[in-house]
């Protein structure tokens, strides 16, 4: 630690302490304004809010202070806020710096887009080579879809700062537009050839190239990317993506992990590498991950996937018991609906009949209606498979009569009760529902195509139209 370092520290120390409520101490504008730099290299977010805000109250009229506070106002997209605070100091105290935030604003919040072009041909006519103009009208032109105006303003400075991230990613946003693409492609490739080492290119390069499903071309890039910095989450997420759309699924698990070093959010690696041991059919090593996924719900996190990936697990292990269990705790967790909705059809297509017909059970009456009509519907079809053909006619019947008029439940009828003729009268009441849909024969030919060969239906049909 150098001695600049070092009283940085001993005044952030002194900060903290006088917050803590301890000895009081005064600060200038320049100790705050250190601070907060220490903060946000720190990426403390709320420590450096804390401390503009302190700042902003002693020193209103501070050009740095009243910067930090628009930046601020930006991050919580209170536009207004920040656009109203900057013109105020701009009428006593004219500021290229406080114009440059303000364009800032502009262009973030999309609004008053001519004003901020104004403002910044202004500021580049006194300085023409301002890389941060440049990179601000750029950003204008890909807000207005001007990709080949924005395309040649970041390629013009890219030269001078070609491993910027930000940088980067708004010369990605170009290729949005097919004619740019080529051109985007181009200077990314002639920048790794005369700077092989600027890992941010290669990164940007083995994105582009995953997007256009280019996946060998992707691996190679984002392999340059890890061997010059190997410590950072992004390049092994997207190294994990490729390896699973290549069906390596060894190395999507190792880049995973890899990810996880660096990750505020693990779990949701954890629960990518159990989805692919389950699809290995590695169920106990899926339940290992899916639990170390687990472990963040005490933080607040919830993970449904989880839970229902652990009981997927216990069926497919036939530990039925362990799975029934596990799904009557997990129903207590108070996912939303259409979660546990959509676990259940999942098991239901997979053949677990009937650990699905008791999660629908559970949801009959849900308050989300959509929820409730496909738990009507699918226990329906449950009865039926089960050879209990009326008793599912009659809980649809019941969900009209309880004023669940759907006509997913009307079609679900039809299609039933067409499967005996005894039960005639529900297709009947079913049809003369359906019949006053106009486009209800492309619905019944795409969703039941049986039914047009059904002689239930036809005849039904036929008195229908005859009454």
């Amino acid at each position: 630690m150098n001695e600049e370092e070092r009283e940085i520290l001993e005044l952030v120390n002194r900060y903290e302490t006088m917050v803590e409520g301890g000895e009081k101490s005064w600060f200038d504008s320049c100790d705050l304004l250190e601070i907060m730099d220490y903060y946000d290299e720190k990426e403390e977010v709320e420590k450096w809010e804390e401390v503009v805000k302190r700042a902003y109250k002693l020193f209103p009229e501070d050009e740095s202070v009243v910067i930090n506070m628009a930046s601020l106002y930006l991050n919580h997209e209170e536009y207004l806020k920040a656009e109203k605070l900057l013109k105020s100091f701009l009428q006593t105290c004219p500021s290229d710096d406080v114009m440059d935030m303000l364009a800032s604003v502009y262009i973030e919040s999309n609004s008053n887009l001519q004003e901020a072009e104004n403002i910044l041909n202004n500021l580049l006519s006194k300085d023409k080579d301002n890389t941060r103009y440049i990179y601000l009208l750029a950003e204008l032109c890909i807000k207005k879809q001007d990709y080949k105006q924005a395309e040649s303003l970041l390629r013009s400075i890219l030269r001078q700062t070609p491993n910027d991230e930000d940088l980067l990613y708004s010369y990605m946003k170009c290729a949005i537009d097919k004619e740019m693409r080529t051109l985007v492609y181009s200077t990314l490739t002639n920048i790794t050839e005369n700077y092989p080492f600027e890992d941010e290119v290669w990164l940007s390069l083995a994105t582009l190239y995953f997007e256009d499903n280019d996946l060998e071309k992707a691996l190679e890039a984002i392999n340059f990317a890890i061997a010059i910095n190997t410590e950072e989450e992004l390049r092994h997420a997207i190294k994990a993506d490729i390896a699973i759309a290549l069906s390596n699924e060894d190395t999507f698990i190792e880049e995973s992990l890899l990810a996880v070093k660096y990750s505020s959010e693990p779990y949701l690696y954890y629960e990518g590498i159990a989805k692919v041991n389950l699809y290995k059919e590695n169920y106990k090593e899926a339940i290992k991950y899916y639990q170390k996924a687990l472990e963040f719900e005490n933080m607040g996190v919830e993970l449904p996937n989880s839970n229902f990936g652990i009981i997927e697990c216990y069926l497919e292990l036939d530990e039925y018991k362990m799975a029934t269990r596990f799904l009557q705790k997990v129903i207590q967790a108070n996912y939303s609906s259409q979660s546990y909705i959509d676990f259940a059809v999942r098991l239901h297509s997979q053949g677990f009949i009937k650990l699905s017909e008791e999660i629908f059970i559970e949801f009959l009456d849900d308050d989300d209606e959509a929820v409730s009509l496909v738990a009507t519907v699918s226990l329906a079809y449950i009865e039926a498979e089960n050879n209990k053909l009326f008793d599912g006619i009659k809980l649809l019947e019941d969900a009209l009569r309880e004023n669940k008029i759907s006509d997913a439940i009307y079609f679900a009828m039809l299609d039933l009760s067409c499967r005996d003729d005894r039960y005639m009268a529900y297709s009947k009441q079913a049809l003369r529902h359906i019949i006053t849909k106009k486009d209800f024969r492309n619905e019944i030919a795409t969703n039941f195509p049986m039914l047009l060969k059904n002689k239930n239906y036809i005849q039904c049909l036929k008195e229908l139209l005859h009454e």
